[in-house]
């Protein structure tokens, strides 16, 4: 169901132009989600805001070096979007596919920590076997 978050991000992102101003990817996150996430760094490149030169932390914001500490990072969420693109946000949020995106929410997610997911099904995968 993450696929409907990226959806509404995507269709933010190309409505129309950033009004706030943000840093560009820094070589090094690129770097490494150049490895461990190839699809979502191919994904910023081919979108507006890498045109723009808006990056990474432009959105996530925080301190991220490590998978040991990626919950530094912001989630982004249809409100991180509105912070810069107010009128899409305010025709989103008035229409049918803001309820969908409510409705993702509520389910577990894979994309937004899938680290915390990884070490999730460790500690499960651990008790099984005590068990």
């Amino acid at each position: 169901m993450q696929w409907l978050a990226g959806i509404a991000l995507a269709s933010l992102a190309i409505a129309g132009a950033a009004g706030g101003q943000a840093m560009a990817a820094a070589p090094d996150c690129i770097g490494c989600h150049d490895q461990a996430t190839p699809l979502v760094v191919m994904d910023w490149r081919a979108s507006r805001h890498a045109e723009e030169d808006i990056g990474c932390d432009g959105c996530h914001k925080g301190n991220h070096r490590s998978a040991s500490d990626v919950a530094n990072l912001t989630v982004i969420t249809a409100q991180t979007c509105g912070g810069c693109h107010e009128r899409q946000m305010q025709q989103f949020t008035a229409g049918k596919h803001a309820r969908a995106w409510e409705a993702a929410q509520a389910l577990p997610t894979a994309h937004a920590l899938p680290m915390a997911l990884a070490l999730a099904a460790q500690i499960v995968a651990a008790a099984t076997r005590s068990a």
